[in-house]
């Protein structure tokens, strides 16, 4: 028995070894997101008064570089688009979709856990630009009004993740983005409503919060990591 604890003991200290990253090692990186639901209603079955369709995806490429062996710095693009769909028995029909993209640089700290599993936590900051365009159209066909967004935000953020080192080469990572997050925003808006003029808006806020509240999926994020070589 005791035999045997030496051996396990044994093999889990190497494998630790073997998981460290290197200081100065440098990772290419490619992580993404995703998400999509339908949902309709029945008030009296088996007409549906109510249903909409959402969607979502994202993508996020990386550049990092380990400043020690559980300690990583990034810099990042990110990409993202999200539709939504809805429609009421009556033919009135909500839609928008939005586009998103980022650039920042983030601090990632490792925790070994267990052979080659890892916790993270990383924090980020970025640049955000946000397009969106949202159309309500009545049972007839006609566009009752359409509202377009412009926004440009700065951002802070933290997540919480694992990593796991598979090989010499390859990691696989998954991350609860927005876990806390802070934003400063500009926000621009055009309206057009048939038969009146278009008007627009201008604002300025600040947000922070807990990203667990309304969770979905599109706050997980997977991801694959790829060692270059040394020169």
């Amino acid at each position: 028995m005791k035999k045997i604890i030496f051996i396990v003991i044994t093999v889990l200290i190497f494998a630790n070894a073997q998981a460290q990253f290197e200081k100065g090692s440098k990772w290419v990186a490619g992580s993404a997101s995703f998400s999509a639901s339908n949902n309709e209603r029945n008030q009296n079955p088996p007409a549906t008064d109510y249903k909409n369709n959402r969607f979502s995806i994202g993508f996020r490429p990386s550049l990092n570089k380990f400043i020690s062996d559980k300690v990583m710095h990034s810099l990042f693009l990110g990409f993202a688009y999200s539709g939504y769909k809805e429609t009421n028995i009556s033919g009135y029909v909500f839609k928008s979709y939005g586009n998103t993209t980022q650039f920042g640089f983030g601090k990632t700290f490792l925790n070994p856990l267990l052979g080659k599993i890892y916790s993270t936590i990383a924090t980020n900051f970025f640049g955000e630009y946000y397009y969106s365009k949202q159309e309500n159209i009545s049972n007839n066909g006609t566009n009752v009004n359409t509202t377009v967004s412009n926004n440009y935000s700065a951002n802070a953020n933290l997540g919480l993740g694992l990593m796991y080192r598979a090989s010499d080469r390859f990691a696989i990572t998954t991350t609860l983005n927005n876990f806390l997050y802070a934003r400063v925003v500009s926000n621009n808006q055009t309206y057009n409503t048939t038969g009146n003029a278009e008007t627009s808006n201008k604002g300025f806020g600040i947000d922070a919060g807990l990203g667990l509240a309304g969770f979905n999926l599109g706050n997980l994020q997977f991801g694959l990591m790829y060692r270059l070589k040394n020169k």
